[in-house]
């Protein structure tokens, strides 16, 4: 079950040598496209290759990048795991602190960042007493030689930094030789494994997102990878023209690029957006919940069928939807149990029932400061996702939250995900968050915060929330609020929301 990446991607080299690998946009012409056949990645491989031996990096050495999305982190990623160097990827916005708490818990043998980091003295200062190499990210690939060198090549591993229900930093550790068994099966479920299919990378390759689901996939399916600056809003305005221009034939979408895609589709006539869409032949959906309604008006408006998954980053996929299971779908399913993956249900003392799931793909564990935590597994092998839901008919799952979105308020059990829902269905919400808090009397409670989507006064919206919640849902707080602050996977970062101040 559990396949060889170097294996896998020496074959897929040779095999596709003339094909192209990754393609990105010159950064300094944007009508200048950039293309990189696989034998010429093959070649940038080994050409890092001798770059980081003479670095002193060993087989088995752990290093850092804090670089853009770019085609040298993507090259510089894929010659790491080729080689058995292991590899954490921060964000360029990445904080002092931040990089001070991963030298803290794993103090890389190199470091490779952009020379536009080191121009904050703040960020600077932590690499003074460091091995470190600034590049240029310009997609020449000037800082290397033509002397290439390539390791035996032993495991390696991708490190993804997380913090978790704890506040506190750490790294999640993910074997690279279970990242492509994972991604293999996936696209063998879907038929897509040999379909040289080609992405557009705009996840950042700091998170899983970006480095497997818009890198790793594509290069399984022996396709392409169009890396792309970050999404943002600016996007938006040029989204299916970048798809026309690059041929980009399968999508992997996020509740909120699908949202405000289909916000910007009113502007198109169904003649435009069919032919936008035309040559699209995968079109995936994942990383946080998205109502029913919202899927099936954007599948309406462009004609493409959004096939949603659900995974985690400790143990990737373990349902997908596909196209003939479409019609069982329901209120937040997300598809069916993949054969390859066993998921139970266990009921929790709240009330609930909480996702447990065995897969062969489970991630190794986490890196703490105070050293090496084991996945907590049960004693069949089951890891508790903390998400909660059940299983329909259908053998769908059901997503209804998550565990610790679970709040007991003076001896009531409340989901928040529930009471959020029943705001975004109100007239005049365009959405809402609630935020656990601490209170004197019911031992805990939440604020609710909504965005609007007209003029509707606070006052207005919130008469008409409460009017549906039993009062012991009520919450504490009803706040206004113009955004959210989210990941850029779309996830809305809750306890940044405290201290927002509109």
């Amino acid at each position: 079950m559990i396949r060889n990446f170097r294996n896998d991607f020496a074959n897929i080299l040779q095999e596709c040598k003339n094909d192209t690998a990754l393609l990105t946009i010159d950064p300094n012409n944007d009508e200048n496209i950039i293309s990189m056949s696989y034998e010429k990645l093959n070649t940038i491989i080994k050409q890092i290759g001798a770059f980081l031996k003479k670095n002193n990096v060993n087989e088995g050495d752990d290093i850092l990048c804090i670089l853009p999305n770019s085609i040298e982190l993507a090259a510089i990623f894929l010659c790491c795991m080729y080689n058995g160097i292991n590899l954490i990827s921060l964000p360029c916005d990445t904080t002092s602190n931040n990089i001070k708490e991963i030298f803290d818990i794993l103090n890389p043998k190199l470091s490779l960042l952009s020379k536009i980091i080191l121009n904050d003295s703040e960020i600077k200062q932590n690499f003074c007493n460091k091995n470190h190499v600034a590049i240029n990210v310009d997609a020449c690939f000037n800082w290397l030689c033509t002397e290439e060198y390539e390791y035996s090549g032993s495991l390696a591993y991708v490190y993804i930094s997380t913090s978790g229900t704890t506040g506190k930093p750490k790294l999640m550790m993910l074997n690279i030789n279970k990242l492509w068994s994972s991604g293999f099966y996936f696209l063998r479920y879907h038929n897509l494994e040999n379909k040289k299919l080609r992405f557009w990378n705009y996840l950042p390759m700091s998170y899983l997102g970006g480095l497997f689901n818009l890198l790793l996939i594509p290069l399984i399916a022996k396709g392409t990878a169009l890396i792309g600056q970050t999404f943002s809003g600016k996007t938006y305005l040029n989204f299916w023209h970048t798809v026309n221009r690059f041929n980009i034939n399968a999508i992997w979408f996020t509740p909120s690029i699908v949202k405000g895609l289909a916000t910007f589709g009113e502007r198109y006539s169904e003649e435009e957006r069919f032919y936008y869409s035309r040559n699209i032949i995968a079109s995936f959906l994942g990383t946080a919940p998205i109502k029913l309604d919202i899927k099936q008006k954007f599948e309406k408006q462009f004609n493409i069928k959004l096939l949603e998954n659900f995974a985690l980053s400790e143990t990737t996929f373990f349902t997908s939807e596909n196209p003939k299971i479409l019609k069982y779908r329901e209120e937040a399913s997300v598809g069916e149990i993949l054969s390859y993956t066993q998921v139970k249900i266990k009921n929790l003392k709240n009330g609930c029932s909480e996702i447990y799931v065995k897969t062969p793909f489970l991630f190794e564990g986490y890196l703490t400061e105070q050293g090496f935590e084991s996945p907590k597994v049960d004693d069949l092998g089951f890891f508790a996702t903390s998400d909660l839901g059940y299983i329909n008919k259908n053998n769908n799952l059901v997503i209804q939250g998550r565990n610790r979105d679970i709040i007991k308020k003076g001896g009531y059990f409340i989901s928040l995900r529930e009471i959020e829902l029943i705001a975004e269905d109100i007239d005049g919400i365009k959405e809402a968050a609630c935020v656990k808090i601490a209170h004197d009397f019911y031992g805990e409670s939440y604020n609710l915060y909504i965005i609007s989507n007209n003029n509707t006064s606070k006052e207005v919206l919130s008469q008409k929330i409460l009017a549906k919640l039993i009062k012991y849902k009520w919450p504490e707080e009803i706040i206004l609020k113009k955004a959210f602050p989210k990941t850029n996977s779309g996830k809305i970062k809750k306890q940044e929301l405290i201290g927002i101040q509109e």
